[in-house]
């Protein structure tokens, strides 16, 4: 007994040096048996959630929650972020109820894009499919609406009819005002009166189909039913800044009728309605020069120009203004202020028709030469960038060129979503590829680091239950057995080592939790800052254009002012590439965070290993157990009963070990497949995009071609009408001293007969 006794002694001093972690105060039996409860019942939590997870993801179920993120984000205004989630909505889950709202809603983020030929191909798949969906009505206004943008009609009679075939009383209130406002486009101005009258007061459009109507009847050359028209839309009070525009549009209207009914007085007062503010009041201020011209009030009409020319220097029409001021110079008899004016316009002119001239005639093929200026400034198009100042700002308000301007944007918008797209596309696939696959569902990465630090901690505690019951059945055991249960011990207190080693690196998440919040303080603060960066760009406009619109009345000076505005710039420059440097940073960030959570890497035959020392051991415990009799085993049946828990509690975190990674493989295998064709996606649309690239910049450069052509012109005719003007002031002045001298030399003739019948008279006497 003494021996055994010893060799007991020695074998839990061995087992307690092996593991600082069991201390000389080891817990209790009751301890012990308390933590086997307590990890009973959050296993059966996770078991639980697991099997709630199993019940709620349902396809359907994985459709509404997508779709759910995706309405948020285009309720936020990041069409692009919504855009992707929705992608992978329409394209997994046809079969599912949420299928109609993720069409319909990819289709308005593609719109609110700009990306039309997406969104087109969206909507009519919306229309087509489910002609009962709520939104079936709204597809089809913005099919119209992109058949006029993209000036493609081809299915546009097919929209019009489904919507003439809604009841009246279910259409929305665009539905009528874009069927009239196609109808006005394509020139069928009957059917347009006949379908924007029905659009009541009330409706959001009212002003918008007043508008249209009369301009079809001027389009006809009805005029007094135009007139009356715009009489009655002026007279209401406008509601919103885009109502007042229309009612300004309709003096506008109102101006020209007068105007060409040879009513001066009444346009006048139409023309004056515009405020100065008005992106219209260079065209009314225009316009109402005419109108005093045509009543022969002159000067009038100077003082009009003039202030056109102070208030509005970039405006279109400013360079014929100059002109037409030199020529009611002429007409008021001020001839040197005449030759000043149109001496400044030549001067002003002149360069630039020679900077556009010696463009046009850069190399043998001019057109190569803009397809190529196109090609290096296509992802940020700019006219100031491949024409001479001051031309840029004249060519700016050409509608060609505004068209191009956009389509250029639209084609580096796309160029930059599919190198973001690429990129996300390599990412996925390095994290599919990589440790961090299992947060490709961040719920089941969760449950699996639980399972596994619970298995740590059963671990631990099936060591101390096992410590527990040796000290018990050691008095009625052989030396050999304990020898042997010392053994078993010693191995597996090595093998657990190894074990701990590759659950802590698994379940020890602090590193990955707090670089991921880390990033997600630098989302929020790139978030602010992409924020300030569109204040400060918003800031910058509004302070360039008001002070265009009230140079006239403005003391800074034009270069103070300048100076100002490039300190603004330069700010919006180093917030954007503070706000770039953000980005970058935070990718990093989440890439380290990934790393960080690293995958079990437990080596095979060590868990096998493990697996076998601990049924011989709980084997040879048990043997040992079976011999007790008496109070002993009373106290043994609890340590056993405990220890016997244990080994169900490992069974039952293997088999939801095993569930969770069956559920994750099949996410995995679901991501790559999802990955792989948005892959060959992601190529055709580069393909596609090259090619529209090409073609833009094909049209690009034939089309500034032809615009500078027809600019050189006017800047020709400019220059040329301008020496005119300098011949013109100096005929009148020729003419003014031919009069005078004409009119002297007929009062000489008349003195002389005068003094001849005096000298006769003279004679007679």
């Amino acid at each position: 007994m003494r021996v055994r006794g010893l060799a007991l002694a020695l074998l839990i001093g061995m087992i307690l040096a092996s593991d600082s972690a069991v201390a000389a105060g080891r817990p209790g039996v009751e301890a012990l048996a308390r933590r086997v409860r307590d990890m009973e019942g959050r296993l059966a939590e996770l078991e639980q959630a697991l099997a709630d997870r199993t019940q709620e993801g349902s396809e359907a179920e994985r459709a509404r929650r997508r779709l759910t993120d995706a309405q948020v984000l285009y309720t936020l205004r990041n069409y692009e972020a919504a855009a992707t989630i929705l992608f992978d909505v329409v394209d997994r889950y046809a079969k599912t109820p949420a299928y109609p709202d993720a069409v319909f809603y990819l289709a308005e983020a593609l719109y609110q894009k700009r990306d039309f030929l997406s969104a087109r191909r969206f909507f009519e798949k919306l229309v087509q499919l489910t002609p009962q969906h709520a939104r079936y009505q709204e597809g089809l206004v913005r099919l119209l609406e992109i058949a006029l943008h993209l000036q493609v009609f081809d299915r546009a009679d097919m929209w019009l009819e489904r919507l003439a075939q809604v009841p009246r009383e279910r259409a929305l209130a665009a539905s009528p005002y874009v069927r009239g406002k196609y109808y006005f486009f394509q020139k069928d101005y009957e059917r347009a009166v006949q379908v924007l009258a029905e659009i009541q007061p009330q409706s959001p459009y009212y002003f918008q189909a007043r508008y249209f109507i009369g301009a079809a009847r001027v389009a006809q050359g009805r005029l007094e039913e135009a007139q009356g028209e715009f009489l009655q839309l002026v007279a209401r009070a406008p509601r919103t800044d885009e109502e007042r525009r229309i009612v300004e549009l309709g003096h506008l209207a109102l101006g020209r009728i007068y105007h060409e009914q040879g009513q001066s007085k009444r346009a006048e007062e139409a023309y004056t309605q515009i405020s100065q503010k008005s992106d219209l009041f260079p065209d009314a201020l225009y316009e109402s020069a005419w109108t005093a011209i045509r009543a022969k009030e002159y000067r009038q009409a100077l003082r009009r120009l003039e202030l056109l020319v102070l208030a509005q220097p970039d405006a279109v029409v400013i360079p014929e203004a100059k002109l037409l001021i030199g020529n009611l110079l002429i007409r008021v008899g001020d001839h040197r202020l005449a030759t000043q004016w149109f001496e400044r316009t030549r001067d002003e002119f002149l360069p630039v028709h020679r900077k556009l001239d010696e463009l046009l005639q850069k190399g043998s093929d001019p057109g190569a030469h803009f397809r190529e200026l196109i090609r290096k400034n296509l992802s940020k198009f700019d006219v100031s960038l491949v024409v001479p100042g001051p031309a840029d700002r004249y060519l700016r308000g050409d509608r060609e060129i505004g068209r191009f301007t956009t389509l250029a944007t639209d084609v580096s918008d796309l160029r930059r979503s599919l190198a973001e797209a690429e990129s996300a596309v390599a990412k996925l696939e390095k994290a599919l590829a990589g440790p961090q696959r299992y947060h490709v569902d961040p719920q089941l990465g969760q449950t699996r680091a639980a399972a596994v630090q619970m298995s740590g901690e059963l671990m631990g505690l099936r060591r101390q239950l096992a410590e527990a019951m040796l000290g018990v059945v050691a008095e009625v055991s052989s030396a050999d057995e304990v020898r042997r249960a010392g053994e078993l011990a010693r191995r597996r207190v090595e093998l657990e080592k190894d074990l701990a080693r590759a659950i802590a690196s698994a379940g020890a998440k602090s590193r990955a939790d707090q670089l991921r919040a880390q990033a997600n303080e630098l989302d929020k603060r790139a978030s602010d800052l992409a924020v300030h960066v569109e204040a400060l760009r918003k800031q910058r406009a509004a302070i360039e254009q008001y002070y265009a619109q009230t140079k006239k009345q403005q003391k800074i000076p034009q270069a103070q002012f300048d100076k100002e505005i490039s300190e603004v710039k330069a700010q919006e420059a180093q917030a954007t590439e503070q706000l770039e440097r953000l980005r970058r940073e935070l990718a990093e960030v989440m890439s380290q965070a990934g790393e960080a959570e690293q995958e079990v890497s437990v080596d095979d035959q060590v868990q096998r290993d493990y697996s076998q020392v601990v049924k011989q051991e709980r084997e040879l415990l048990g043997t040992m157990f079976q011999r007790l009799r008496g109070p002993i085993r009373l106290e043994a049946e609890q340590v056993w009963g405990a220890l016997e828990r244990s080994f169900v509690l490992d069974e039952r975190l293997k088999a939801l070990m095993a569930r969770v990674h069956q559920l994750l493989d099949v996410k995995l295998a679901e991501a790559q497949a999802v990955l792989v064709a948005e892959r060959e996606n992601v190529r055709s649309y580069r393909q596609q995009l090259d090619s529209t690239t090409s073609e833009t910049e094909e049209v690009g450069g034939g089309l500034l071609l032809d615009v500078l052509r027809q600019t050189a012109r006017r800047f020709y005719d400019i220059v040329v009408r301008s020496d005119i003007g300098i011949i013109d002031v100096a005929w009148a002045i020729k003419q003014q001293h031919t009069e005078r001298i004409s009119r002297l030399v007929r009062e000489q003739r008349r003195e002389q007969k005068l003094l001849d019948a005096e000298f006769q008279e003279v004679l007679k006497e």
